[in-house]
C-alpha cells in the first residue's frame, strides 16, 4: 500500500491529497501436508466493487476504502475449502452492505461483518453433515481514510513489510500460541 508524500522544507513528511494507493496480489500453495488447498483470498476496492480472488488488484481507496483478505479452511474433505471461500465472500458482502463514514463506524462495520460471516459458517456446519466441524482463520486487512486497520481469527497471520523489514503485527490465536 502506497500512500503519496511529499516532503516539506523542514523535512516532514505531509501527506498529498492523492489517494491512497493499493497495488495488492494474493497467492495460496497448497503445502507440503494437505491433498487439496483450502485457502482463499479476497482483494476488494470497497468503492467500485471490483474484487479478486485469483489475482491482482490495483486501485485508489476511495470514500468506502478497501479489503485484503486470507483465510485458511479447516474440517476435512470439501469443509475447509468452503468455509474459507464462505468466509471471504460473505465478510465482502456484508461489509459492502454497511453504512460507514467514520473510522469508528468502518472498524465496527468490520467486525459486524467478520462475526456475521462466522455465523453463516457456523450454520452452514450444523445444517449439513458433510461439512459439520468446518471452520476457517481470517485476517483481514481494511483500508479507511488512509489508514490500515486488521482483525483475526486464528493463526492466519498479517505482516507489515517495510523497508525490507519483516514484522508480524498479529498475534496467533491458537492453543499453541496460548500455552506459549
Amino acid at each position: 500500500i502506497q500512500g503519496a508524500h511529499n516532503p516539506t522544507h523542514q523535512g516532514k513528511m505531509m501527506q498529498a491529497s492523492q489517494a491512497l494507493h493499493i497495488t495488492a496480489y494474493g497467492q495460496t500453495d497448497l503445502g507440503l501436508v494437505r491433498k487439496n488447498n483450502e485457502d482463499s483470498f479476497l482483494i476488494v476496492d470497497l468503492t467500485e466493487g471490483e474484487k479478486t480472488g485469483s489475482s491482482a488488484l490495483n486501485f485508489a481507496a476511495g470514500e468506502r476504502g478497501g479489503l485484503l483478505m486470507v483465510a485458511d479452511g479447516m474440517g476435512g474433505a470439501e469443509a475447509g475449502e468452503i468455509a474459507s471461500r464462505m468466509a471471504v465472500e460473505s465478510v465482502c458482502r456484508y461489509l459492502q452492505s454497511e453504512r460507514y463514514d467514520s473510522r469508528q463506524t468502518f472498524i465496527a462495520s468490520l467486525k459486524n461483518s467478520i462475526e456475521r460471516a462466522n455465523l453463516d459458517i457456523r450454520q452452514e456446519s450444523e445444517n449439513n453433515e458433510k461439512r459439520k466441524g468446518m471452520g476457517t482463520t481470517l485476517t483481514a486487512a481494511g483500508v479507511f481514510g488512509g489508514e490500515l486497520f486488521f482483525a483475526q481469527v486464528g493463526d492466519s497471520r498479517g505482516y507489515l513489510i517495510r523497508n525490507s523489514a519483516v514484522v508480524q503485527i498479529t498475534q496467533d490465536q491458537s492453543l499453541v500460541a496460548h500455552l506459549v
